[in-house]
């Protein structure tokens, strides 16, 4: 598996990477760059109305290789986290309890890769889309349950893996702006991730898909 994305990762590096690049809004080399990000995903389709989306970190590495004027093509090979989480109170507790609530969380983590076509307009700033592949590394869901009463505040937590019921692979498309601060190396972007595939092996059962927004920071060799 893990040949399987270093290929497709080298391929998109290296394919095109002795195309002739006439300088342009696009800078004039190929570089190299490692990223952070905070993702802010949910999962959408067959699920509850209230579920909510859950903040969580992405971390990666990119190749952004330019050609013509105007374009790039940036493949990323990224670490990332997503999820969903629900939460409800009990306003009437019992006797002795201040408050009762409850949460029912679903983690998941990716090692995802894709392959964003850049578009620069003018310099530093970039329009982006391009697809996603995930393979899924770890899956929980997480029950909590918590209680302020007059004894103090209690918790009690349930974890249960369900790895086995995630799909391997997950598909999707991303599209986001970007911006390059010019001869600092720095770099500055925001996407927002549709997701295509069911996460659900029993698809029968249920349609649903990871969505949601990234924002984050980068730094170009």
């Amino acid at each position: 598996m893990k040949k399987i994305f270093l290929s497709a990762f080298l391929l998109g590096s290296f394919g095109v990477m002795n195309a002739q690049n006439i300088d342009g809004n696009n800078g004039d080399r190929v570089k190299f760059g490692v990223k952070t990000s905070v993702n802010y995903f949910t999962q959408t389709g067959d699920v509850s109305e209230d579920l909510d989306y859950k903040l969580a970190p992405q971390a990666g590495a990119y190749v952004n290789i330019p050609f013509g004027k105007y374009f790039a093509v940036q493949p990323e090979v990224n670490f990332t986290r997503v999820g969903s989480k629900e939460s409800n109170y009990n306003n009437l507790p019992v006797e002795g309890t201040n408050f009762v609530k409850y949460t029912n969380e679903t983690v998941m983590d990716y090692i995802n890769l894709p392959i964003m076509l850049k578009f620069y307009p003018a310099k530093g700033f970039n329009i982006e889309a391009g697809p996603e592949v995930g393979y899924n590394i770890y899956a929980k869901n997480i029950k909590s349950a918590y209680a302020n009463t007059v004894s103090g505040s209690h918790k009690e937590e349930i974890k249960t893996d369900i790895k086995d019921d995630i799909n391997e692979f997950d598909f999707g498309v991303n599209f986001g702006l970007g911006y390059e601060l010019q001869d600092t190396g720095l770099n500055f972007g925001a996407r927002y991730h549709l997701g295509l595939s069911n996460i659900v092996k029993e698809s029968e059962s249920a349609d649903i898909k990871n969505s949601g927004f990234t924002v984050g920071v980068g730094y170009s060799f």
